[in-house]
């Protein structure tokens, strides 16, 4: 994929755009040499000195002119430059790279990760959320209709530390009885509970898995990250049923 040219623009450019821009402001009658000075809490001759190379322009005086005036660095970039900038971002975040990608690894009778089928291309702006992607195809699971179909691709992040903070709004896979399962976490003091859409807004019905607190998080496999239909693979993040509905 060709991305647009970016004009190269480095640190040591913006700050001498700053100079240049404080210099204009100054031999253009817009503010005088003491009044900035003054705004900006220097000496005059500490920022006379500043402006013409004679002290050099560390980023914390940088940064404590461009607060005084109100600036950004997007206030150093031309127009060209700006749109520039923004086409290579979302040339980049559209552009994707490929990851392994296994068969019916999700779902009730299956075994994450699956059988090994190839590899598909997902997003860069998916792929950066995950530390070691891959890619499942799910199976069928009443337990979770309205959020997984037969044949979704599931993106999921295997990366350990995953089971170590559970959100409860994210979809993880869970091993259980032989099998891996899409199902939300809860902890408790009994143990481990799965819900799924079929029991969600009924906790009485919730899976108990009763398994010592130092080993709940071993029977996390991964997070879900993000879905998609094989329609129009366009992966999206899995949403829960309050969402849904």
């Amino acid at each position: 994929m060709l991305f647009p040219q970016l004009p190269p623009v480095t640190f040591e450019d913006l700050a001498q755009r700053l100079l240049s821009q404080l210099a204009g402001l100054i031999h253009s009658g817009a503010i005088t040499e003491r009044r900035l000075a003054s705004i900006v809490g220097f000496s005059q001759p500490h920022l006379h000195n500043v402006i013409n190379g004679t002290r050099k322009l560390t980023p914390a005086v940088a940064d404590q002119v461009m607060y005084f005036l109100e600036w950004s660095l997007l206030d150093l970039l031309n127009s060209e430059e700006a749109r520039a900038l923004l086409e290579f971002r979302h040339a980049l975040a559209c552009a994707g790279r490929e990851i392994p990608l296994c068969r019916s690894g999700v779902g009730p009778g299956l075994l994450f990760p699956g059988e090994e089928l190839g590899e598909i291309t997902v997003p860069n702006s998916w792929l950066s959320r995950t530390d070691i992607p891959v890619a499942v195809t799910a199976g069928e699971d009443p337990e979770m209709e309205a959020v997984i179909e037969a044949g979704d691709i599931l993106l999921i992040d295997r990366l350990s530390s995953v089971s170590e903070t559970i959100q409860e709004d994210a979809l993880y896979v869970v091993r259980r009885d032989g099998e891996s399962l899409a199902r939300w976490v809860r902890f408790s003091s009994r143990g481990l509970y799965l819900v799924s859409t079929a029991n969600w807004c009924d906790p009485s019905r919730w899976t108990l898995v009763a398994i010592q607190s130092s080993r709940r998080t071993q029977i996390i496999e991964g997070e879900i990250i993000a879905l998609a239909r094989p329609l129009d693979r366009t992966f999206r993040r899995p949403a829960p049923p309050f969402a849904s509905n």
